[in-house]
């Protein structure tokens, strides 16, 4: 349950700090646009191909691999100062 809450609270966490990279690193609108698009994308394409994978592999190795993949997107956002690398995060 606590992973279920972490995840969903850290999938969330990048969609406010977009205008905070805008401030701070000159993002144009476009950019912005760009990394909010490859965010939706990612996760639909992300529950579609996980979601069946989890059926052959298992739901304990998966949830495991997500939330270590959830960790190194959180990493990235910490150090936040081109465009490709928060498309990266996506």
């Amino acid at each position: 349950m606590v992973s279920l809450v972490a995840s969903f609270a850290a999938s969330a966490a990048p969609t406010p700090l977009f205008n905070t990279y805008r401030a701070e690193d000159g993002f144009s609108n476009a950019a912005i646009s760009l990394a909010v698009v490859s965010n939706c994308v990612g996760t639909i394409v992300g529950l579609l191909i996980l979601g069946r994978l989890s059926n052959h592999l298992g739901r304990r190795l998966i949830a495991i691999a997500g939330l270590g993949l959830l960790l190194v997107g959180c990493l990235l956002l910490l150090n936040v100062h081109d465009i490709g690398t928060l498309l990266a995060n996506s």
